[in-house]
This record gives C-alpha cells, sequence and structure tokens, in this order.
C-alpha cells in the first residue's frame, strides 16, 4: 500500500512539474506584450499598442494594432531575439489607406468616444473645424487622432474627410 502511495504521489509530481514549451512560450510573448505596452502606450487614450496572441496549436498568431512604429519594431526585435516564430498579424496606423486622410469635425461639438459605438466612454470632443488625422476606419467609424494627441473614435457624418 505504502509502495502505491509512493508511485501515485511521484507520478503526480511529475506531471504537475511538467511544463509545456508553448505555454511557456504564451508567457514569454505575454510578458513582452506588457512590457512594449508599458513603455510606448502607456495611456490608451494618446497611444495605441493593442496587441493579442492567438495559439493555434503549434504557433503563435500575433495580431493587433499600433500607432507608433518603434514600438512594432522593438516588438518584432525582442520576438527575432528571443528565437519565438508567429504569424505576424499587426497593423500600424493609419492604415496604408488612410496615411494622408484628414479629418475636419464639421459639428459645433463632436464626442470622440474611447471605443466604437455611441454607448461607449467619451474620451474627448472635437470642436467644429478641428483637424483630426484618420488612422483607421471599421464599418462607418474612424479611429481619429486630435492636435492635442487624444485617440478615439467618431461616426463618419461628424467628419469631412480631406
Amino acid at each position: 500500500m505504502q509502495r502505491l502511495i509512493i508511485t501515485i504521489s511521484t507520478c503526480f509530481i511529475i506531471l504537475t512539474g511538467c511544463k509545456n514549451e508553448s505555454s511557456s512560450n504564451v508567457e514569454t510573448v505575454n510578458t513582452i506584450i506588457g512590457t512594449i505596452q508599458q513603455k510606448y502606450a502607456p495611456d490608451k487614450r494618446t497611444a495605441r499598442f493593442e496587441v493579442t496572441l492567438v495559439e493555434n496549436g503549434t504557433y503563435l498568431i500575433i495580431k493587433g494594432i499600433t500607432t507608433n512604429e518603434k514600438a512594432l519594431v522593438n516588438f518584432k526585435e525582442k520576438m527575432d531575439s528571443i528565437g519565438i516564430s508567429f504569424t505576424d498579424s499587426l497593423l500600424l496606423l493609419p492604415t496604408a489607406d488612410l496615411k494622408d486622410k484628414t479629418g475636419v469635425i464639421n459639428n459645433s461639438v463632436s464626442n470622440i468616444r474611447s471605443t466604437k459605438g455611441d454607448a461607449s466612454e467619451m474620451a474627448t470632443q472635437a470642436l467644429l473645424g478641428t483637424p483630426v488625422k484618420i488612422l483607421q476606419n471599421i464599418g462607418g467609424w474612424y479611429m481619429v487622432q486630435t492636435p492635442d494627441m487624444y485617440i478615439g473614435w467618431i461616426y463618419q457624418s461628424e467628419m469631412d474627410i480631406k
């Protein structure tokens, strides 16, 4: 009986002590994401580094957006230096089709939201005639950056695109 208890205990210790390489990679990548986010985008109101990790079997998919090119370059360098291969689905904003586009607020006061949707928290407001840098377009909502560097979402009818 004592031998059985020792055998079961040993198996339990061995099995719980084993660490999957994939889960170790996930932890490492999440640490890198947190470090880059803290360094380049500590305040989501003025900079974005929104990156998620998707584990698909034996490989990793990294998706997301950033408004800071240095953050993107630094992230990729760190990933290369530790030798973790991944599928890159990261997008640098503004997107290529909006790179040279500017919006001009056409309402007396337009609410700029922290996320898409009328029920979302208000990030800031922009006055009539304020130029905004257009970063991204998703379903009629535009992610914009105001002259005071605040980033948020505005509905297309609240600005004219130049």
